[in-house]
């Protein structure tokens, strides 16, 4: 396996920390905390969902029913829109696109975010910590190249069945018994005719449980994730891979 190393340009497309929790509070408490932000996040959005049904009776599909839009949480985002944050009845999430801010600040904003959330909402617990990272790579893939020059677990077809591939998805979810958490990874190639071709590699780790809502212990767990995150990326990757981004 590659051991853990730092790209100088990481190509991610989004990077986010996802908390999960209980959040008590009205819809106008979370409007209230996204106003006080609005300095460094000027940009706010209230979210709704709505749920519906439809019911078969005697093989036939009914009318659907559909209920009244409840609140979802409110997401604001700053200036240049390459921060989101996320505070939810159900939790919070920080988002970073376009231009990776990188994993130490990464983590600090999400807490720093997360702790405002906590001290307006007393959540007792955390059911879910996860860091996900979207890469987009871009490989000089030429005709007759396979893609294991670059990665290391391609999709492959087997002897036998034809051989240039265009398009592929798969999803692995693996599990670290020693840090207590999963990993899911995708790997996808989407049909592309123009060069240099491009691949998506998804990489989301987590774990479950009755977690503190104090950043310190939610720190350690993220500083565990992040090591996770990383020991599985670079294993994907090749050697000649890593040294593009060098």
């Amino acid at each position: 396996m590659a051991q853990p190393r730092s790209l100088n340009h990481p190509p991610i497309v989004e990077a986010l920390v996802d908390l999960r929790a209980s959040i008590p509070g009205d819809p106008g408490r979370f409007n209230t905390l996204a106003d006080e932000l609005h300095d460094e996040f000027p940009t706010k959005e209230q979210r709704s969902q709505v749920e519906g049904t439809i019911e078969i009776k005697g093989g036939k599909l009914g009318f659907p029913h559909v209920g009244s839009p409840a609140f979802a949480g409110v997401r604001v985002a700053n200036a240049d829109q390459t921060i989101y944050v996320q505070f939810r009845p159900d939790g919070f999430t920080l988002n970073n696109t376009k231009v990776y801010m990188g994993g130490d600040q990464l983590i600090d904003n999400a807490l720093m975010n997360w702790e405002l959330l906590v001290a307006r909402t007393k959540p007792e617990i955390v059911s879910r910590v996860a860091l996900r990272y979207i890469n987009r790579l871009e490989f000089p893939l030429k005709d007759g190249d396979q893609f294991e020059r670059y990665l290391t677990s391609a999709p492959k077809m087997p002897e036998g069945a034809p051989q240039p591939v265009t398009e592929f998805l798969s999803r692995i979810v693996s599990h670290d018994f020693g840090r207590q958490a999963t990993a899911v990874v995708i790997q996808q190639l989407k049909p592309q005719e123009q060069q240099p071709i491009a691949i998506t590699i998804d990489v989301d780790v987590f774990r479950t449980g009755s977690f503190p809502v104090d950043t310190s212990a939610l720190r350690e767990i993220l500083d565990s994730l992040r090591m996770l995150k990383n020991e599985t990326f670079f294993s994907l990757l090749t050697n000649e891979t890593v040294s593009f981004y060098e």
